[in-house]
Parts: C-alpha cells; structure tokens; sequence
C-alpha cells in the first residue's frame, strides 16, 4: 500500500492537522503528502482536482482530509483499507440547526431520490467497522481500482426535486452511491473545527 494524502485548501489549514500531517510525514517517509489549494473552485470541482492529482503518481490509495478535519493521533483506520475499498471516519457537522455525525443511512424515498438521515453514534454496532450508504469525505480512503470503475472526475452535485424544492444533494452523497457505500471505522472519530453559529443550533446528535 502506497498512500496519496490530500488536503483541499479553500481558506486555512487547522494547525492541529498541519502537525498531523508533520507526524504522519515522519513515520510513513514512503506517503505522498500534499495541499491542493482549491480558492476558487467549487467544492466538487476542488475534490475533482485532488483525483487528477492521485492519477497521475503510483499510490494506491487515496487519502482525503479536509483542511478544518482533525485525524486521531494514529494511523489505525489503515488496517480496513487492504480489505475495503472505501473506507472512512466519523466526524460532527453542523447541518439543518443541529451538531450532527456525517454517517447516514437510507431514510425512505422522494420521487426517485433517495432520501438520507443521520445515524446517531447510540446506534453504531459497538466496537467493530460497519457499511454505511453514505458518509462525508472529510476523512475518507479510496482504494485506486474505484476510480478505475468510476472514473478519475466522479465528483459532481446530482440535482433533483425533493418535495417540489429544487435541490443540490453534496457531492460525497453522489460519490458514495456511485461506490456503493462505505465502510466505516467508529474508533477512529476526528474532530471537526468548523465554525458554528450558535444561535442557529437546535440540537446535539448523540
């Protein structure tokens, strides 16, 4: 396993991450290590180039961070990648009023959309990795022979109608049915430093 870690930077780097980084560049000398300064682009657009980017050397696997995603102080969720094609961690979002995990499961469907919730950390199978359908790209492995099947520019926006509203599903959603899914690692939670307003929050997620 050769690994390919790329960071998109739109704004800042964490400084947490930058020592992450550090460290990992130290112990693993073999890593391919890398920022991709995306100003400018979108963020599908930014995921694209970070793909072009792991095409064009000889690693195996992709490794996307984004820049606000802090890793634990391991390298343990590389013991699922020789088994699992895709493969990621955990980490909170503020989305719709309320501190939530990007991990989903299927949530019912609108029309021919396939509809989503968030999976509450009470509800994961305790102590072992576990497929979800879906789940945020900020800390995600992608093993090379998934691009090979979904091609190298897979990250894109799908549009629909959900419940009349004309809406933008993100671009991990699009990309993980593409794969089929995700395997998920609930050890090896990152934190996520995202700013949150907090007369908008409604709710913590367990």
């Amino acid at each position: 396993m050769k690994l390919c870690i790329r960071v998109p930077v739109r704004n800042d780097l964490h400084p947490e991450l930058a020592r992450w980084l550090a460290s990992v560049a130290r112990g693993s000398p073999s890593a391919d290590i890398g920022l991709t300064h995306t100003f400018g682009y979108g963020i599908a657009e930014g995921r694209n180039i970070i793909t072009q980017e792991f095409k064009a050397t000889d690693c195996t696997h992709l490794w996307m961070i984004d820049s606000d995603v802090v890793p634990p102080g391991n390298l343990n969720i590389l013991d699922l990648v020789e088994e699992h094609p895709v493969v990621a961690a955990p980490y909170r979002t503020f989305k719709d009023g309320a501190i939530l995990w990007q991990v989903y499961c299927a949530g019912g469907m609108s029309g021919e959309m396939q509809l989503y919730r968030c999976i509450p950390s009470n509800e994961w199978p305790k102590g072992r990795p576990f497929w979800a359908p879906v789940a945020g790209t900020g800390c995600m492995i992608v093993r090379r022979d998934v691009f090979e099947r979904v091609g190298y520019t897979p990250w894109k926006f799908k549009r629909a109608f959900v419940d009349g509203i004309f809406r933008l599903s993100g671009e991990d959603f699009d990309f993980c049915e593409q794969t089929g899914g995700v395997m998920m690692d609930p050890e090896y939670i990152c934190e996520h430093y995202r700013e949150i307003p907090l007369n908008r929050v409604k709710g913590v997620q367990a």
